[in-house]
């Protein structure tokens, strides 16, 4: 999760500063929700080459990596629970950077 903070903190105000200040919020709803299906996909146990075959960015390839070195549970409320988690912590870091 730390290594997706630190991705976020380079990348975002260098796209925020791109965008419009008003679009800002969202932004980081489209990146929770990009957040939210890579580690979805993670759970359901879609193998790494081919979710990052599957982005077009940079940062894609880095939030693919990041959901990668989280456990991936057998569980459905695990796996429930940890793309919540993994998608919060990304918005939390989307709204500290812009």
């Amino acid at each position: 999760m730390k290594k997706l903070l630190l991705a976020l903190a380079l990348v975002l105000p260098l796209t925020a500063q791109a965008e419009d200040p008003a679009l800002s919020p969202e932004l980081c709803n489209k990146f929770t929700v990009l957040s939210t299906k890579i580690m979805t996909y993670r759970q359901l146990g879609v193998p790494m080459d081919k979710l990052m075959e599957a982005v077009n960015s940079d940062l894609g390839k880095r939030i693919v990596a990041a959901a990668y070195k989280l456990p991936k549970h057998t569980d459905y409320e695990s796996q429930k629970r940890e793309v919540e988690e993994f998608a919060i912590e990304a918005y939390i870091a989307c709204l500290e950077n812009l």
